[in-house]
């Protein structure tokens, strides 16, 4: 038998032997891939405790931005009681300097301290002047507040941002962006609906007090959690 002949029958049987070879490598394969992607899946949260956290992120994204459109249909009601009227645009821009001055300094601080920490800390920041701006008795007093609790607000919210693209896999930003962007988009709708019912109906006080009863059970969610 020629050499040829030899090298044709060699490489007929290598074919042949990747052929039968190529349904087992495919399979392997698969079984590779969602296995890596069940591990994958391991280092994410899941169940109840992602649900929980999800809505606590999302009950503090409406409640942080609720504070800005609420408020500003209450000013009359505001500046009725405490006076000052003059003064009375300084209820909000005094929230948005402490909300913008330090929106990123959270989210670095949260890189050195833990998401959860800082997470807790900003919350903390937000009861507590809430508190504080319902309790005010003056319009310079309620404008120091309302930057004390734009700070805890702007805590709330890049932590929240951040905390949110570590607790999901990449495949599922999308969804769970989609619900977050709801939560924003309702607060800035129904906040002024709030405000205008809650200023005709009863003391704009309680437009800062409603926050102590939410944000105090987002803040056991998180301790626990």
């Amino acid at each position: 038998m020629s050499s040829n002949d030899q090298e044709q029958k060699q490489d007929t049987a290598s074919i042949t032997n990747e052929v039968v070879q190529t349904p087992q490598a495919v399979e392997q394969a698969i079984l590779g891939a969602t296995s890596k992607e069940y591990e994958d899946q391991q280092h994410y949260l899941q169940g109840v405790r992602l649900y929980l956290i999800m809505v606590s992120l999302c009950l503090c994204l409406f409640l942080t931005n609720l504070e800005i459109p609420i408020v500003t249909t209450s000013l009359i009601g505001i500046t009725d009681d405490l006076g000052d009227f003059n003064k009375a645009s300084w209820v909000i821009s005094s929230y948005l300097l402490g909300y913008v001055g330090v929106l990123i300094i959270f989210s670095k601080l949260s890189d050195v301290f833990g998401r959860k920490s800082i997470l807790i800390f900003v919350v903390l920041i937000f009861i507590i002047f809430s508190g504080a701006c319902g309790a005010a008795q003056t319009i310079e007093q309620l404008i120091v507040f309302r930057a004390f609790q734009g700070i805890g607000g702007a805590g709330n919210y890049s932590l929240s941002a951040v905390i949110l693209v570590e607790l999901v896999p990449s495949n599922k930003y999308a969804k769970y962006t989609t619900i977050v962007s709801l939560f924003y988009s309702l607060s800035l709708l129904l906040g002024p609906i709030f405000g205008g019912l809650i200023t005709q109906n009863t003391t704009w006080r309680w437009i800062f007090l409603l926050n102590l009863s939410y944000m105090v059970s987002l803040f056991y969610a998180l301790t626990t959690y």
